[in-house]
């Protein structure tokens, strides 16, 4: 399991804090690291949030709506799509989804996903920047984040939603799987110390393998109240669901089994 790792100290939080706002390369190059090293991380053997039939049901009936009855395929926006496998899942539900990651290893396995599906070119992914979402407006029907919206800094919140907002047709649902400030701890640091505006770990004091911990070096995360959630996506986006859920934890550098993750589905104002 994973102990003494520690956060960045305030002063080094502030000058990472400055890079990322400016550019995530930083976070997506540690994240490629990760990847390269083949690091054990555990969500990708979560299935699809448990709030995936609601959200297609409001995909469903929006899209109906907008085309005045005629039956089409609805176009997804995968945000944060990885490797791609909740991208493919939620490609068998009859849809063309369009997976977007600025990670380049994961993209490839996505490609690689994509390539396999492509007669019947459902399925595209794209290297992208959420938060400048490389789209016209009103092009996607929904939109899906499994465990992206953690690694947006706090101050670039409202950069997300205006972004995601703006290629969305109205009356879209986007469902949000994120971690949650009611946790207790997060491997092994508690949550209630975390800094307000989030957690960096460094891993100059950590003397375990540092490969069980690449994903987590250098990376940002944040855990949410309920409370902020809704103040900040009130303007832009109608909460229809938010429910907090324990998620099992298949990892060996923890030693708790589970994690409290929100999932959060909106509706597009």
């Amino acid at each position: 399991m994973v102990k003494n790792l520690y956060p960045l100290t305030e002063e080094e939080f502030d000058k990472e804090i400055g890079r990322l706002t400016k550019t995530y390369k930083d976070q997506a190059d540690q994240l490629e690291r990760a990847y390269s090293e083949n690091d054990p991380v555990s969500w990708r053997k979560h299935p699809l949030s448990s709030l995936t039939p609601l959200f297609l049901s409001h995909l469903t009936t929006n899209l109906i709506s907008l085309s005045n009855g005629r039956s089409m395929k609805p176009r997804i926006l995968d945000l944060g799509c990885g490797a791609g496998e909740k991208t493919d899942k939620l490609r068998s539900f009859s849809i063309h989804i369009t997976g977007v990651d600025n990670i380049d290893k994961p993209l490839k396995e996505a490609r690689k996903l994509a390539r396999r599906r492509i007669l019947d070119s459902t399925m595209r992914i794209l290297k992208a920047d959420i938060l400048d979402l490389p789209f016209k407006d009103k092009t996607f029907d929904g939109a899906h984040d499994y465990l992206s919206f953690l690694h947006i800094v706090r101050e670039d919140w409202p950069k997300y939603i205006r972004s995601v907002h703006r290629v969305l047709k109205k009356g879209a649902p986007l469902l949000i799987v994120t971690f949650s400030g009611n946790d207790i701890d997060f491997y092994g640091y508690p949550i209630n110390k975390i800094n307000e505006r989030g957690i960096i770990f460094s891993d100059k004091n950590y003397k375990g393998d540092k490969q069980k911990v690449a994903h987590l070096i250098n990376s940002y995360f944040y855990f949410p109240k309920e409370k902020e959630v809704r103040s900040e996506f009130k303007k832009n986006f109608e909460i229809l669901e938010m429910v907090e859920i324990l998620h099992p934890l298949h990892s060996e550098s923890v030693d708790h089994k589970y994690r409290k993750l929100w999932h959060i589905l909106l509706k597009k104002r």
